[in-house]
């Protein structure tokens, strides 16, 4: 065998133990280059093409454990963005929180009266004020961190007797806190005690002038019965009503407590505004054509003043088409008839001024009790000018 042959030989088996080696450091066996070259036999030929396949098998596998690796490593890049990006969104989430429960004010408070109604109120208070923080019932952790909070005097004793004895551990929900409240603190018998205490505000009658707070009151009663016909709710609506509300409720026949108490409220407002406009038309003072029209323009734009500036309309044409006996034909005012609504006028509104002098005043657009301009006497701070 030559030197030449020779040398081929040793470093044909260097590149293959080099080629084992990377092979392994790979993970992956070594890949035999023949059966000749494995028996040590054939041509240097052989054994060099041997080692190039070997060669390329390594390169391959190589190139594969780096992708993995680098496969792995953008794997674990990604989740530690997204583990950042829900550490953010969370700390951004409790800031929004604290935001809007800072925005919806303290929350309301319980002071712990019982045998009444009061619980039921806080407890009806208190999920509004969750709905306006933007606490859900999904929350029950605030919730049950607010809701102790805002206990005072004895309900705040019976919570610290609940937390000493250890029985708080057991209302780890909102529904059970809630539950425990009412047992406490509202009437053993709720639905005896809250048809009681409706027959009272009904029976009240006449006496339940404001029909706002008649409606409010008799709907948190009836709240705490809700096994009742809906007609037997809305009989006994009707008859705890003032008697001109009471006989329109009648009148419209309304099948659900909803109906009574809407048409009923909107009546309400109709009528308070009627008599709001009426008061700006009819200025006490006897403000001249452009006051009075000034006084129907600014109260025509109330926010809800369409509906009562029709109601005062037509109330005051009424009026005008049933003045007193006094107008003559064709609707004038006689000279005497005249004087002596000028002089009844000028005697009632302007005490200790002589009749010429508060005629003057009202035909000048005065204030009667001052003499100035700009203001009448309702408004008038000034001390009365009497010559």
């Amino acid at each position: 065998m030559s030197s030449v042959q020779t040398r081929l030989q040793a470093e044909a088996a260097a590149a293959r133990a080099a080629a084992d080696t990377a092979t392994a450091a790979a993970g992956a066996p070594p890949v035999q280059p023949g059966a000749a070259a494995a028996a040590g036999q054939g041509s240097a030929t052989d054994q060099m093409l041997a080692f190039l396949v070997a060669q390329m098998a390594h390169q391959q596998r190589f190139a594969a454990a780096q992708l993995a690796q680098q496969t792995a490593a953008a794997a674990e890049a990604a989740a530690a963005a997204e583990a950042s990006l829900t550490q953010a969104a969370a700390a951004t989430e409790a800031a929004i929180a604290q935001r809007q429960r800072t925005a919806a004010g303290p929350a309301p408070l319980f002071h712990g009266k019982a045998n009444s109604i009061e619980a039921h109120r806080w407890l009806l208070a208190l999920e509004q004020w969750f709905e306006s923080a933007h606490v859900g019932a999904a929350d029950e952790k605030t919730r049950l961190e607010v809701a102790p909070a805002a206990l005072r005097d004895s309900a705040q004793a019976w919570w610290a007797t609940k937390r000493a004895d250890g029985t708080a551990a057991a209302l780890g929900t909102w529904a059970a806190f809630a539950a425990a409240i009412r047992q406490q603190f509202m009437p053993v018998d709720i639905e005896r005690w809250a048809t009681r205490e409706r027959d009272a505000l009904v029976g009240a009658g006449v006496r339940n002038k404001d029909v706002l707070a008649y409606t409010a009151a008799f709907g948190e009663l009836d709240m705490l019965l809700p096994g009742e016909r809906e007609m037997t709710r809305v009989m006994a609506y009707e008859r705890g009503l003032p008697l001109e509300y009471s006989v329109k409720c009648a009148e419209r026949r309304f099948a659900t407590l909803a109906e009574a108490t809407g048409a009923m409220t909107a009546l309400w407002h109709a009528k308070g505004g009627a008599r709001h406009v009426t008061a700006a038309l009819g200025n006490t003072e006897a403000a001249e054509p452009s006051q009075a029209a000034s006084a129907s323009a600014s109260a025509a734009a109330d926010p809800v003043s369409d509906l009562r500036v029709q109601v005062a309309q037509l109330t005051a044409m009424m009026a005008e088409r049933f003045q007193p006996s006094w107008r003559g034909r064709g609707g004038r005012t006689s000279g005497r008839s005249q004087q002596r609504e000028g002089h009844s006028r000028a005697r009632s509104r302007t005490p200790g001024l002589s009749d010429e002098l508060a005629k003057a005043r009202i035909k000048a657009g005065q204030c009667i009790k001052c003499g100035q301009e700009g203001h009448f006497k309702v408004d008038c701070t000034n001390e009365a000018k009497l010559n």
